[in-house]
């Protein structure tokens, strides 16, 4: 069933960005912003880390597709449901020459044969919604664990260094030597934080293009269904 999920999903998917990537106009791409490095005072409490946004937008990843695809058959429901009307739709799809509409119409008089209404098409469809929404929190609580994990110990490193610093200013010249190292690693630190925090906004971005792209997907099916059936 999952190779079956990629499969009703991956295409149209892929037909979607085609679609948006010839309807946009390329661009000249801003240059970079150029890099400087911070002046470093005595007073490190007053230089906070910088907030880390995903340094591109975010792309469809074949991991987190996997996740979640994963996640819909985990869950999916028995007998005739949105999954086999979407699977019904991408049939009609490559043997018929006919508008959305149609197919949607067609795909529906023949789930109509076997019990199904449209109301329990559009209740199954948000049943899979709601299964990526707890994916979607589960991966909240996964990236707010690494987070901490991979930035909470490095920005309570740089405290005690703002401290130690502090201290040590205050002694005679021959501990100048001894700051002045401190100064270099806590702004090495600094550094090492907004990388990590970049990474892993782009991890953030990456899920969600996989998530949107997919629930965007059953949403506009739903609509559809609303609209045609």
């Amino acid at each position: 069933m999952f190779k079956k999920l990629k499969s009703l999903f991956i295409e149209e998917i892929e037909d979607d960005k085609q679609g948006k990537a010839a309807n946009t106009r390329p661009s000249s791409p801003a240059p970079p912003p150029r890099r400087t490095a911070a002046p470093v005072t005595g007073d490190t409490s007053t230089q906070p880390v910088t907030p880390a946004e995903s340094s591109r937008p975010g792309q469809v990843s074949d991991k987190f597709m996997t996740i979640l695809f994963g996640a819909m058959d985990k869950n999916n429901l028995d007998g005739f449901d949105y999954l086999e009307f979407k699977n019904s739709l991408n049939s009609l799809k490559k043997v018929q020459q006919t508008d959305e509409a149609t197919r949607f119409k067609s795909a529906y008089a023949m789930a109509q044969t076997m019990g199904v209404t449209k109301e329990k098409l559009l209740q199954t469809a948000e049943h899979y919604m709601n299964v990526l929404l707890q994916e979607e929190r589960k991966f909240e609580q996964a990236l707010d664990a690494n987070m901490q994990k991979q930035v909470g110990t490095k920005e309570q490193r740089i405290k005690a260094l703002a401290e130690d610093i502090k201290a040590k200013q205050a002694q005679i010249e021959k501990l100048r030597a001894v700051i002045e190292k401190s100064k270099a690693e806590h702004q090495k630190l600094k550094s090492g934080i907004q990388d990590a925090k970049t990474k892993i906004e782009n991890t953030k971005a990456d899920f969600i293009a996989s998530y949107e792209a997919i629930r965007g997907q059953i949403k506009r099916d739903a609509d559809r269904i609303r609209e045609y059936l």
